[in-house]
């Protein structure tokens, strides 16, 4: 045996023992874990917690991005080709996960079956419940979307807290009412961009500490 050809092979077992190790802490601590392990789709994954061990093989009881289960999946650790742990994105599925998606405000209460303008009472609604909303903004060339905190209306314009989809504060805009095309607010996307703002200390540490997508 070539000793280029042992050094490979120890390399593989070393590898394999720390992965059973990590998969084995993760177990323990009940964490998430990211797998890859397609070569063939480097960027495919399998986010997870890890259900159970065999000497050779895991099983990964699988979430959706919103922390919901979503299957499981057994694979060789050999077939490992990357665990990612602590991440920005496993730390948003787990909170998820343990929080859960409420819904904010009260949800439908208190609209009525008529309305002079529907997106308005809408932008008022968001603001008196202090949800995340998304609007749609169509001018005579163009449309673009921005989401966040209303802030006020009146006067023909809204003013919207600027924040991100993963929940982290980004300016403010003002905008005329009339180019506001859509108004979307309380769904799924928006409930878990609330979770992560209002845990985003908890997520990604004091504002400006780490900016790792």
């Amino acid at each position: 045996m070539s000793d280029d050809l042992l050094r490979e092979i120890l390399r593989e077992a070393n590898k394999g023992d720390l992965f059973r190790k990590i998969l084995t802490q993760a177990r323990v601590s009940k964490t998430l874990v990211q797998i890859y392990a397609n070569p063939q789709n480097l960027e495919q994954s399998h986010v997870g917690f890890v259900r159970s061990l065999g000497e050779e093989t895991v099983l990964l009881q699988e979430l959706t991005c919103e922390g919901e289960p979503d299957g499981t999946t057994a694979f060789g650790i050999r077939q490992i080709l990357e665990i990612a742990q602590n991440t920005r994105k496993l730390r948003r599925v787990q909170l998820l996960h343990e929080r859960g998606l409420h819904l904010i405000g009260g949800g439908d209460a208190g609209i009525s079956e008529e309305s002079e303008d529907c997106v308005e009472d809408e932008l008022q609604r968001a603001l008196e419940a202090e949800e995340i909303v998304s609007l749609r903004v169509t001018t005579d060339h163009d449309y673009s979307q921005v989401g966040g905190f209303v802030q006020y209306v009146g006067d023909g314009y809204v003013q919207v807290e600027l924040i991100t989809t993963v929940g982290e504060p980004d300016g403010l805009a003002t905008l005329r009412i009339t180019d506001v095309s859509c108004v979307m607010r309380n769904d799924r996307q928006h409930r878990a961009a609330m979770q992560y703002y209002k845990h985003r200390e908890e997520l990604y540490g004091p504002r400006g500490a780490d900016k790792q997508a």
